[in-house]
């Protein structure tokens, strides 16, 4: 009769991945002052952004890794609603990231009034990290993607301004913006959660 003798699991060999390139002349701006109120009892004393998930991470941690793996050396946050667990979480979780203080974290103090006037009310910010390019990034997003192919697309496409969009069944666009482009990728409208999305020309 034979004992019986669980299975050792072997060790994987751990994966090694090359140090990202860093990126330069890129100043990046994270939104990050989403209240999310169709989240309901999930945001009542936090930020969209700062909603955690798999014990210690927030849902701005998918950005956040996204940026680091990306070679993107300096960011600058902006918060809004219900900062403060934010601005715990990220010099404590990511600081260590970006090199010689490249994280800075902005307080919008209810003072921004959307995407865009955030941008301006932190433009002088932006200047002083340098360079002649801003990546403008929403913190709420859980997705998997590479800014420098971004970055180097868009240096090559000569555009003025290159927008990220990923489609969605017609019946879902109503919660997100809508865009419309032609087949080159020029953007020809533009609708702000429609009540009846057009679909894809």
């Amino acid at each position: 009769m034979s004992e019986y003798m669980p299975a050792v699991p072997r060790l994987a060999t751990p994966v090694t991945r090359p140090a990202p390139v860093p990126v330069t002349g890129v100043a990046t701006l994270l939104l990050a002052g989403g209240k999310g109120t169709r989240l309901h009892e999930l945001t009542a004393r936090d930020s969209k952004p700062a909603v955690p998930f798999a014990g210690a991470n927030r849902i701005i941690d998918f950005a956040m890794a996204n940026a680091v793996r990306s070679g993107l050396p300096r960011m600058l946050v902006a918060t809004q609603y219900a900062p403060h667990s934010l601005h715990h979480h990220l010099p404590t979780r990511w600081g260590h990231r970006f090199p010689q203080a490249g994280l800075a974290l902005r307080d919008g103090q209810d003072r921004f009034m959307g995407t865009a006037d955030a941008a301006r009310q932190t433009w002088d910010a932006l200047e002083a990290m340098g360079g002649d390019q801003v990546l403008i990034l929403a913190a709420d997003h859980v997705y998997d993607m590479n800014y420098a192919d971004l970055l180097a697309a868009h240096r090559v496409s000569g555009a003025a301004v290159t927008v990220a969009v990923d489609t969605v069944p017609r019946a879902e666009a109503r919660g997100f913006g809508v865009m419309q482009a032609d087949a080159q990728g020029r953007i020809l409208s533009f609708l702000e959660k429609p009540a009846d999305p057009p679909g894809m020309i």
